[in-house]
């Protein structure tokens, strides 16, 4: 939410959500990483010598298959490597989280059970007690 001075005011907790989908994403980046590091890379060294590339003329009688720059990006054309497995560990995690909300769900309906067990047996024990007040008020009135 914006303040009228240009700030934003942020919550105490973050959003639960928020995290869960954060976490996610981490381990997105981490599984392209693990997938593209069996890739052969290539070491860069630091030397003092810079090689200068100058581009090679084109060739006129050459033309490339180009698209054009508006055309739309088709994710279909790029490789996708290891995706069933990107996949299937997401759908672990997920499931892993879902178990770990039904725990806590279930943790707290036992907790509020117990509470609300607690809460019935000092209201019974109090309106005993004033009932025994009461009692003992009318039988004096009564004498």
């Amino acid at each position: 939410m914006a303040t009228s001075y240009g700030g934003f005011l942020h919550s105490d907790a973050p959003n639960p959500m928020i995290l869960f989908f954060l976490h996610c994403f981490i381990i997105l980046l981490l599984l392209q990483l693990h997938v593209r590091s069996s890739y052969p890379s290539v070491t860069l060294s630091h030397s003092l010598l810079t090689v200068l590339h100058t581009p090679t003329p084109g060739i006129p009688w050459l033309q490339t298959d180009r698209a054009p720059e508006n055309a739309p990006l088709i994710l279909t054309s790029f490789p996708i490597m290891g995706l069933p497995l990107l996949v299937e560990k997401i759908h672990l995690l997920l499931n892993l989280k879902n178990a770990e909300i039904e725990e806590k769900m279930n943790a707290l309906r036992e907790e509020q059970k117990a509470t609300l067990d607690w809460i019935e047996a000092e209201n019974k024990e109090t309106l005993e007690g004033l009932r025994r007040d009461a009692e003992a008020k009318e039988h004096e009135l009564a004498e």
